[in-house]
């Protein structure tokens, strides 16, 4: 019974820090650095030396076969097969999670940098847009977004506009190539 309490207690405390940062891992469960494995918390410090406030979460393995996302829920499963692990930390304007074997070995990652600067070819694209079908239109946020998995990299742009009480979003390669406008 014990364990039991102090097992829901955790979780409890686990969910109240998620619902603080306004992000959660899905299918995980939140560890102190000295519960997860060495090779994954020296791999982090080699990476990035000077992260601070890292959080660590065991992964089902279950849930990265189905693809490993970033939401606002927690939902790992009692009996759970745990041999993955994601680390998340902020620095400065930049948001990171990494997806890393229980070697070290690391998966996946994204990387969300706000109010991030933009490239020449982005801009000169925006400028455009501005002047044919968005006349009026603000600039509200500007985030860029690395996502890699495997050997594969996708880098991106998502700029947020108003124009009144109407809001888009325009997703733009780094070459300044329009992908979406929602």
């Amino acid at each position: 019974m014990k364990k039991l309490l102090l097992l829901s207690a955790t979780m409890i405390s686990s969910a109240i820090a998620f619902a603080q940062n306004d992000i959660v891992i899905t299918g995980t469960k939140k560890v102190t650095e000295e519960l997860a494995p060495k090779a994954v918390v020296d791999s982090l410090h080699k990476r990035f030396p000077d992260a601070k406030a890292v959080e660590y979460f065991q992964v089902d393995s279950n849930v990265v076969k189905r693809g490993w996302t970033v939401t606002e829920e927690d939902n790992l499963d009692p009996g759970s097969s745990i041999d993955r692990y994601t680390i998340s930390f902020k620095r400065d304007n930049m948001k990171y999670y990494g997806l890393y074997k229980a070697d070290g070995t690391l998966i996946m990652s994204k990387m969300q940098e706000t109010d991030a600067a933009l490239p020449d070819a982005v801009k000169a694209t925006l400028k455009k847009m501005a002047g044919e079908d968005y006349k009026g239109w603000k600039l509200q946020s500007k985030t860029y977004f690395h996502q890699v998995n495997y050997d594969k990299s996708k880098s991106y742009y998502e700029i947020v506009a108003t124009k009144g009480d109407e809001k888009k979003k325009v997703y733009l390669t780094p070459d300044g190539t329009v992908t979406k406008v929602k």
